[in-house]
């Protein structure tokens, strides 16, 4: 991801250290998320979830700059290397990455329904206490069914991704073509028409 020394990310870093908005994992999560939704989502639908109520201004115009940079690489790191996901072991991480995750996937109508297993382990992992229902059967208890969903939540989310974007596991990246028409709106999510807009030029 991008270089904590750059002064982008320094201000992007400060701009989410605060309790409206998103800790680095959380984001982290959330970005994941945007990539993986069966519809594609703008970033004016998902940057309130990362930035909560806060206010963003001008002056937090270098911030969003690293915010988009990141966005951009995990969709690279997604296409090309496979899931990103905090290491097993660090259990704040995955619960602030699953957090974050599932903040992302409310937006996704009907998400919760179809994928209800995917949505359960992860809330799970944010909150064990669900695993205290006495009507679950735990395979080896709480402990090992735990230490096994932080073991799989790449796999997982990795099958989730290539399912919402059209391939099964082990498929290469796909080539999708579709003509926008020059007085559609851009498919960048920019609000303006695409010739004034991505198709300019």
């Amino acid at each position: 991801m991008i270089s904590s020394h750059e002064p982008d990310f320094e201000a992007l870093d400060a701009l989410l250290d605060g309790e409206l908005s998103m800790a680095p994992d959380e984001l982290m999560g959330a970005l994941v998320a945007v990539f993986s939704t069966r519809q594609p989502l703008v970033p004016s639908q998902w940057l309130p979830v990362v930035f909560g109520e806060r206010e963003l201004s001008e002056a937090d115009g270098p911030a969003l700059s690293a915010l988009f940079r990141q966005y951009n690489q995990v969709g690279e790191t997604l296409e090309k290397e496979g899931m990103l996901a905090p290491e097993m072991t660090d259990i704040d991480a995955i619960q602030d990455f699953c957090n974050g995750y599932l903040a992302v996937m409310d937006l996704d109508e009907g998400w919760f329904i179809e994928e209800r297993e995917t949505e359960f382990v992860l809330s799970a992992l944010v909150d064990p206490s669900l695993l205290d229902d006495p009507n679950l059967e735990l395979d080896g208890g709480k402990v090992q069914w735990l230490a096994r969903a932080c073991r799989d939540l790449p796999s997982l989310l990795q099958q989730l991704y290539l399912r919402n974007r059209g391939r099964l596991p082990g498929e290469g990246a796909q080539a999708v073509s579709k003509k926008v028409e020059r007085n559609a709106p851009c498919p960048c999510g920019s609000g303006r028409k695409y010739k004034k807009c991505c198709g300019a030029g």
